[in-house]
């Protein structure tokens, strides 16, 4: 009873707010993700048979050792506009697990890791208008067929393959970022290359769909000359 009286409570309390537009952060939050109309696991055009739009841009600081994968969607559930003036919630790490998030996946993946020091390396921001971006730290292994007859003076092709692994793509559609799909370096003075390799073709980001896959594909081809070995986080042969 006392459970329920403090819930009815919070709930009349936050009302309140809302109206006379004098929510904080944390009540916004609350307002939001612990409102009986938003679940964390249901996309956030799922029920109206429209797919939710994702693009994708990779950060690539050191091609053979740490990389980030970046998403932006918009998500009409996250919209605040309505009830306060501040333009963004930027949601700790503990509280991310209470917000959807793409479940994309690398294809050609052998093995991987996400950065945990000293805490998971993950960002979430809301912006008022449900506009949500997220960015993950991790490490991958991915596979890649090379043709070694020429080597050490010979030209690789390797590709990057991205999808979502549970969702069809009536319900979302992964798409590249339209102006950067691919981002190396820290800061624009970074240069593109590595000792081990350079490209020597402009990187292709596409999209496709196969029989065999229900959803789209994203894939970033990369063509580079060799000199002992090339890596996406170790693009190994």
């Amino acid at each position: 009873m006392n459970i329920l009286f403090t819930s009815l409570w919070t709930l009349l309390l936050l009302g309140r707010l809302v109206r006379s537009q004098q929510l904080q952060r944390r009540d916004i939050l609350n307002y939001l993700l612990n409102s009986s109309a938003y679940d964390a696991r249901i996309a956030p055009d799922y029920e109206k048979d429209v797919a939710t739009e994702v693009d994708v841009q990779l950060f690539v600081t050191s091609i053979d050792s740490i990389n980030a994968i970046s998403m932006t969607w918009r998500d009409s559930r996250l919209n605040f506009s309505h009830i306060s003036n501040i333009s963004v919630l930027e949601l700790d790490q503990r509280r991310i697990d209470d917000v959807w998030v793409p479940d994309t996946y690398f294809q050609n993946e052998k093995s991987a890791s996400f950065h945990t020091i000293t805490v998971p390396n993950e960002l979430l921001h809301i912006y008022n208008d449900g506009f949500v971006i997220y960015s993950i730290r991790l490490s991958l292994t991915l596979s890649c067929l090379m043709d070694l007859r020429f080597f050490p003076m010979d030209d690789q092709t390797c590709s990057i393959f991205m999808e979502s692994y549970g969702y069809s793509i009536e319900n979302v559609a992964l798409k590249w970022n339209p102006d950067d799909p691919v981002i190396f370096g820290l800061d624009d003075t970074d240069e593109q290359t590595l000792p081990q390799f350079y490209f020597y073709k402009p990187l292709e980001a596409k999209g496709c769909s196969t029989v065999n896959s229900f959803s789209e594909i994203l894939f970033l081809r990369l063509c580079h000359s060799i000199t002992c070995f090339f890596g996406y986080d170790g693009l190994l042969p």
